[in-house]
């Protein structure tokens, strides 16, 4: 089983196109005017800030509850919720845009977004203090939600949504579709080399996590800046209290988001029959959960729970 998948080698288009016919002058206009907007609010805001929020991390480790509770609560601060700041590896996504696609307007502001702070991001480090706020998921529980959001790409199931409640896509042929992700057989944390330690020179591994807390502060003044590190299966209980601990302020307000949040109750019903179908052999389960950052983060009591969750024997 190959665990040295890197994201260098992952790098994939997840800004999904929108499903509208528009001519390709029109979108490559709207997008080119986008990206403008978005350079302008950037520049100003980090003019207007000495100090800058990264909720950075991985994708589907529960960020979205961070990221609005701290957009609610501290609306003058420069927050940004961003998976990737490596430069070398976002250059490989945006390659794959093609800016005379209609994009969805998020998506594309969060591309755009991505693209100028990953080329500032030397600049930033140099001129502001800098929190950065990043997370943990049980890996095969994050697999699965990663997948869910990969299907919504047209390379990888076109009108996916459409075509499963014709009945011309089954669930079998979708839990052949994630077997054959290279993610699903990766190091599962490889995220922290690829992109926390190059950018920020953070080595996680050298970090204390107290498992049974759920949370850690680490600084790191030499470099003005201070690091959060969430376990999302503990965010009920030491959400609050780690964010108030880690900024310095109270009464924060914390509303923990579920994958239903997001999701149309039909397309809801699908992510949950995937999760519910599929099972994983005890090889794949061992090799998964052994992998030393796994450790790191979760007790043997814990992964034994993951493990007969997603057994084939349960």
């Amino acid at each position: 089983m190959n665990t040295q998948t890197k994201l260098s080698n992952q790098a994939l288009n997840y800004y999904p196109i929108a499903d509208k016919q528009v001519f390709p002058v029109y979108s490559y206009m709207n997008n080119r005017i986008n990206m403008w907007k978005t350079e302008r609010q950037l520049k100003q805001e980090l003019l207007n800030n000495s100090s800058v929020i990264f909720v950075y991390q991985m994708g589907k480790v529960g960020s979205m509850s961070t990221y609005l509770t701290l957009k609610k609560h501290l609306q003058n601060q420069a927050i940004y919720h961003i998976h990737n700041l490596n430069s070398e590896h976002f250059s490989k996504i945006w390659e794959t845009m093609q800016l005379e696609k209609p994009y969805h307007a998020f998506t594309f502001g969060h591309s755009c977004m991505t693209k100028y702070l990953s080329e500032h991001i030397e600049e930033i480090k140099n001129q502001k203090n800098i929190k950065i706020i990043t997370g943990v998921r049980e890996p095969i529980a994050r697999n699965i939600s990663w997948f869910f959001q990969v299907i919504h790409c047209q390379s990888v199931f076109p009108e996916f949504f459409i075509k499963y409640q014709e009945g011309l896509i089954t669930m079998d042929e979708i839990i052949k579709k994630f077997w054959s992700q290279k993610f699903v057989y990766g190091k599962q944390f490889d995220w922290f080399e690829e992109e926390l330690q190059p950018v920020f020179g953070i080595d996680i591994a050298s970090i204390d996590f107290p498992k049974e807390k759920g949370y850690a502060i680490a600084n790191f003044p030499d470099r003005n800046i201070d690091l959060l590190v969430l376990k999302l299966e503990k965010l009920d209980s030491c959400l609050k209290e780690a964010l108030e601990t880690f900024l310095g302020v109270e009464n924060l307000d914390c509303e923990r988001l579920d994958r239903a949040d997001f999701l149309e109750a039909d397309d809801y019903l699908i992510y949950d029959n995937l999760r519910k179908s599929l099972t994983f052999s005890d090889e794949y389960l061992e090799e998964i959960y052994d992998q030393p950052l796994v450790r790191h983060f979760y007790t043997d009591e814990e992964i034994n729970k993951f493990k007969l969750k997603w057994s084939s024997q349960r």
